[in-house]
């Protein structure tokens, strides 16, 4: 059984109530490798298969993870159900971790067919603590009758959409302390290295800004592409569209919009 792998018609259960955002995005992404316990029963744990060096049972596991087609959780074959999920309300951990995950969630599905992807099912009881760009990848369903739930936010943006003209002007402005104003309303005061991302895009408003640009950001260390830029722009994305509902300034698709080619982001640019 620990050499058994997941399938379409396979289905785990998990309560998370007791994880807040970052332990989730880090969680998802592990594999899951099963043990046989001191009572002879058979249990599972989650691993970063990276930091299993010293393991006792590293042979096992490893002859686990070749052989698994879910060599992360995130990319569980079947129905994961995982309950009671939680995002504090106007928690910066909570929210970030959310972003974190989003974006791995959003990345995978780009990479993998519909047809090759399993189920991925949260319940929570309160889902608007969660962040917009999480609330995205999902579709809400309601447990009391109702097939589907509609998201306040995007019914707001929809019943605006008729109302206003296709294009949206964003008059962005930087003013003192960090602080970042849209149409003359104070936005978002950002953290020192988001700000600087903004502030590069700013400088191009409207034009798209290359990868080797935002490097600089970073000062003396050099960004990880494939996670660090993206995750922080998405993040600084949220952070400024947050800012922009609170003030009841519409919003098509995102603020910051990126530019792939061969399916990676090689630049972004803010929208004005």
């Amino acid at each position: 059984m620990l050499d058994c792998n997941d399938t379409s018609r396979t289905y785990k259960y998990d309560d998370w109530g007791r994880k807040n955002g970052q332990a989730v995005s880090d969680d998802l992404p592990k594999f899951e490798y099963k043990r046989i316990d001191s009572g002879g029963n058979i249990g599972s744990k989650l691993l970063n298969i990276k930091n299993c060096q010293n393991r006792n049972d590293i042979v096992c596991i490893r002859r686990q993870y070749k052989k698994s087609d879910t060599q992360r959780l995130l990319e569980y074959k079947g129905t994961l159900f995982i309950n009671n999920l939680r995002c504090k309300k106007e928690d910066t951990v909570d929210e970030n971790g959310y972003v974190d995950l989003a974006v791995k969630i959003e990345s995978l599905k780009k990479e993998v067919p519909n047809s090759q992807r399993g189920w991925l099912v949260f319940y929570t009881r309160d889902y608007s603590t969660f962040p917009p760009y999480f609330r995205e990848q999902f579709k809400l369903v309601s447990l009391d009758g109702k097939k589907t739930v509609v998201d306040p936010e995007r019914e707001e943006a929809e019943s605006e959409d008729v109302q206003v003209e296709k294009t949206v002007a964003y008059d962005w402005s930087i003013h003192n302390k960090r602080e970042i104003f849209c149409n003359g309303q104070l936005i978002a005061k950002l953290p020192n290295l988001q700000f600087k991302l903004f502030e590069s895009l700013y400088k191009k408003s409207g034009k798209y800004v290359k990868n080797k640009t935002l490097d600089k950001c970073w000062s003396h260390e050099r960004p990880n592409y494939k996670a660090t830029l993206p995750t922080t722009m998405s993040k600084l994305n949220a952070r400024l569209e947050k800012g922009l509902k609170k003030h009841h300034i519409m919003i098509k698709n995102r603020v910051i919009e990126p530019k792939q080619e061969n399916k990676k982001n090689v630049s972004y640019k803010l929208v004005t």
